[in-house]
This record gives structure tokens, C-alpha cells and sequence, in this order.
């Protein structure tokens, strides 16, 4: 029980520290940019809020898992482990997925490797992350049995997470061009064989 609360416990903080990270890096990157002056007009830019909106959409999608009342018509002492299950899947595959992201994994939307990772999961799909997190987000909502927090994760994080995969694939492509385009063509978006 004690590692399930530190499991769920990280899985919440990494949303929030995302957002602050982002938003430190982004005002600080701006104001160098800006000559050490901060010009608040135009610095927002698109890879700056899908950085912002995915986590966003995984701390509502957390919430409202815990506290809608809408529950899925699974019974109690098989949602939880089954849901427990799904979610120790996707944090393990997580997991992988960090063994070959390693510095990638800091919230940019531009690549900051100078080599296109295609080994390990994203051997089979081009987004293996945001894969773990739906997977593990539906776990989660399983185990609570809500069907509202099930819901959620199709209907907002699975379209921000996409949304942000999309931003990603352009300055992929802008930065590995052909490279990139053979990748793409062998490989799924998200879910393998579906998409």
C-alpha cells in the first residue's frame, strides 16, 4: 500500500513540476533573449503552452479520477488490482522509455539530442511516453473505478499529449529531416498497430 501512495505520489508531482520548470526555464530563456530585459509581449509561444496544457491536463485528469462519483460498473476487488496493474505497466514502461530518452526528458518540445532515438520502445512507436502515461492514467482511474477520470484521459490528456507529439515531430523533422522521415514511416504515432 505504502509504495502504491509513493507511486501515485510521484506520478502527481511530475505534472507540477513540470509546469514550474517550464515556466523557469521560459522566463528565463526570454529574458536573456531580451537583452536581461523582460518583454512580456509575444514571448508565449505554441511548444510554451502544450508544455504547460500536458501536465495541466494529467493533475485534471488525476483529480477528477479521485473525486468524481460516476463509477465504472467494474466491482471494487477487481477494479483496484486490475487498475493497480495497469498502472505499474505504464510506469514501467516509463521507465524504459527514460533509459533511452535520459536528457531528453526535461519538458522541450526541440530536440536537444544530436541523435534520433529509434531503439528500445521507440522501436515501435514514435511517442512512447505519452503511451506510458495513458496507460498509466487509465490505471489509476480504473483502480478509483471512475468513469469520469477514465473518460478524462481520452478527452483531455490523450488530445494535449498528442497535440504536444505533433509540435515535437515538426522540430524532429526539421532537425533529423530524411532520417526522421524513414522513422516516421516505419513506426505508429502512439499505439502500435492503431495508431
Amino acid at each position: 500500500m505504502l509504495v502504491g501512495f509513493l507511486i501515485v505520489g510521484a506520478f502527481l508531482l511530475w505534472p507540477a513540476w513540470a509546469v514550474w520548470r517550464h515556466a523557469a526555464i521560459m522566463q528565463h530563456t526570454r529574458w536573456r533573449q531580451a537583452g536581461n530585459k523582460i518583454h512580456w509581449r509575444g514571448l508565449v509561444k505554441r511548444q510554451d503552452l502544450s508544455a504547460l496544457l500536458h501536465p495541466l491536463m494529467s493533475l485534471v485528469v488525476i483529480a477528477v479520477s479521485f473525486w468524481s462519483d460516476a463509477k465504472l460498473p467494474i466491482p471494487k476487488g477487481v477494479a483496484k488490482p486490475l487498475g493497480e496493474l495497469i498502472f505499474l505497466f505504464g510506469m514501467a514502461m516509463l521507465a524504459w522509455v527514460l533509459v533511452y530518452l535520459r536528457n531528453a526528458f526535461l519538458g522541450n518540445v526541440e530536440p536537444v539530442l544530436d541523435k534520433l532515438v529509434t531503439n528500445g520502445p521507440y522501436r515501435y512507436v514514435r511517442h512512447p511516453l505519452y503511451l506510458s502515461m495513458v496507460i498509466s492514467l487509465v490505471g489509476l482511474a480504473v483502480a478509483l473505478r471512475s468513469l469520469w477520470g477514465t473518460l478524462s484521459v481520452f478527452l483531455l490528456f490523450l488530445p494535449a499529449g498528442a497535440y504536444r507529439a505533433s509540435l515535437e515531430e515538426k522540430a524532429l523533422a526539421r532537425k533529423f529531416d530524411q532520417e526522421w522521415n524513414c522513422y516516421a514511416a516505419r513506426t505508429f504515432f502512439m499505439f502500435p498497430l492503431l495508431w
